[in-house]
């Protein structure tokens, strides 16, 4: 028998699958984010900032340029964003 496929693993027909699927909750509670944010100082800080304040990603956050942020209307232009709209 050689060059023969072994033969499939048994099957045991007590197990259920699961039928419901629970998601973990993603969202970091104040305390979770403060906590983050001890951790860090300077540049990183700033940074961790900028994206949990205004929800940018962090690909959104490293293109920025001072020319994106709109000191008089409090705005932040998204270049290339998700979605391909700027």
């Amino acid at each position: 028998m050689s060059g023969a496929l072994p033969s499939p693993a048994p099957v045991d027909h007590r197990l259920n699958p699961s039928t419901s699927r629970q998601c973990a909750n993603s969202r970091l509670r104040r305390e979770d984010v403060a906590a983050v944010f001890c951790h860090l100082d300077g540049e990183p800080l700033l940074f961790a900032q900028l994206l949990y304040g205004t929800g940018l990603r962090s690909t959104e956050g490293l293109q920025l340029r001072v020319q994106d942020v709109d000191f008089a209307h409090n705005a932040i232009v998204v270049r290339e964003g998700k979605g391909g709209k700027d």
